[in-house]
């Protein structure tokens, strides 16, 4: 996804800086700018003011950073929640689906029960015979006739045969009447099928907007990364060249003070330096050479032999 490919490289901000072909192309230029600056307070103003300005920067840098962080934190947030939504989403898509699947079969049902029933009622109207009705009013009314009249075993027993025969017929008629009442109950649980698929749709488009807001909180909050990203790799690099600058107005500064410290204990010498002197010169020198070699830079013939005699008066002392 395009957001992922966004988010890796925001989180390579420092990466994308090439310090070193960046700290080359700044030295060459500041040294030669520097060439012509020999004032030591110059030299010294200028490097608390870059090393102020590298400390702003590097603040700025700091908060753009948390804020960056804090940002992608919320953004997968948001992303954890839109994808549990749409996971609900695909569930009650899946069940939808096969309520549909039995709607359609109770549309199939329905169809068919009307075909019989029409095949039924056609039948019925071209048949001659009793209504149910009338043949439960038959049956009634001789059911009274066996309480209430006096009768005897013979009269009795034809009116029970009779009651039997319209038992029989009544039963028919009820079941062609419970069957041409098939199509009412498919119809009404085609009805209920049909409400259930409303309240899964309503569900479905209330899960499906708030999944959508979330996926735009996300994807404003990964815009508005790549923003900061941008920003953050300006103030990088306004850092590493102001950081670098102060390094070498710094360097300059120390030459030149440790050269006027030489000068100075030279002078008061009037030219001839007592054993104290040279003892502080040597040291000075070193002091020099060491942190030259530290910092990888190259040395002075006077502070290779400090350096050198240095090492050997170690030796000699193991």
């Amino acid at each position: 996804a395009n957001w992922l490919f966004l988010l890796i490289n925001m989180s390579r901000s420092r990466n994308n800086i090439n310090v070193k072909q960046l700290k080359d192309q700044i030295s060459v230029q500041v040294t030669a700018d520097l060439e012509s600056i020999e004032d030591i307070e110059v030299l010294k103003e200028k490097r608390d003011e870059l090393n102020q300005q590298t400390k702003r920067l590097g603040q700025e840098r700091r908060q753009l950073e948390d804020e960056w962080r804090s940002n992608r934190e919320r953004a997968f947030e948001y992303k954890t929640k839109r994808d549990e939504l749409n996971a609900v989403i695909q569930t009650l898509k899946n069940d939808k689906k096969e309520l549909y699947n039995k709607l359609r079969d109770l549309k199939t049902e329905l169809k068919t029960a009307k075909t019989e029933e029409e095949s039924r009622k056609k039948t019925e109207r071209n048949r001659k015979g009793p209504t149910l009705k009338k043949v439960v009013g038959q049956i009634r009314h001789l059911e009274k006739k066996i309480i209430t009249d006096t009768l005897d075993i013979k009269e009795e027993n034809d009116i029970i045969q009779q009651i039997q025969k319209l038992e029989h017929s009544k039963n028919d008629l009820e079941a062609q009447r419970n069957a041409n009442m098939a199509s009412v109950k498919v119809q009404k649980e085609i009805n209920k099928l049909r409400k259930e698929l409303d309240k899964f749709n309503s569900e479905i488009q209330k899960n499906s907007e708030e999944s959508q807001n979330y996926h735009v909180l996300m994807m404003e909050l990964f815009k508005e990364n790549d923003m900061k990203k941008k920003e953050l790799d300006r103030i990088q690099t306004e850092f590493i060249e102001s950081k670098i600058t102060a390094d070498l107005y710094h360097n300059k500064y120390k030459d030149i003070r440790s050269t006027q410290k030489k000068r100075k204990i030279t002078r008061i010498s009037g030219g001839k330096l007592s054993r104290k002197q040279q003892h502080q010169i040597r040291e000075l020198t070193l002091a020099d050479a060491l942190e030259k070699k530290k910092e990888g830079k190259k040395l002075n013939i006077f502070e290779a032999r400090a350096l050198f005699e240095q090492d050997t008066s170690n030796q000699d002392a193991k």
